[in-house]
């Protein structure tokens, strides 16, 4: 009955270990769709500019620039919401027009409705 019990783990931890390498194989491929999507958007030319500055995402959300980059600090912004552009010694951080309202909404309503993006002042 031991031995028994012994096989059925060593089969069930197999059965872990396969599902985590799909699991890490499915989140590898979304990052990559994300940044294919990501370059498919950013040369339409009619679409409108997806990174913003931290100036540009407060004027959008009703927030400074300053209140931005500390929610950047904080961990506010997922891995996708944020770039970070490296110019000389200066680093620049940019916002992904969508994916950051939405981490923002964690602090502020923020409404989403077909392609244009508002905000909205109710709770």
């Amino acid at each position: 009955m031991n031995n028994f019990q012994d096989r059925r783990y060593e089969e069930l931890l197999k059965e872990v270990r396969i599902l985590s390498g799909c699991v890490q194989t499915l989140q590898h491929n979304f990052e990559r769709l994300a940044d294919n999507q990501d370059l498919m958007m950013e040369s339409n030319p009619s679409a409108p500019n997806l990174w913003l500055t931290p100036k540009q995402l407060g004027q959008l959300a009703g927030l400074s620039s300053s209140t931005i980059s500390k929610y950047r600090k904080r961990g506010i912004f997922k891995k996708f919401s944020t770039k970070e552009v490296e110019k000389g010694q200066l680093i620049y951080y940019y916002y992904h027009r969508q994916n950051a309202l939405k981490d923002l909404q964690k602090i502020k309503p923020v409404h989403i409705r077909s392609n244009s993006i508002y905000i909205s002042d109710k709770a």
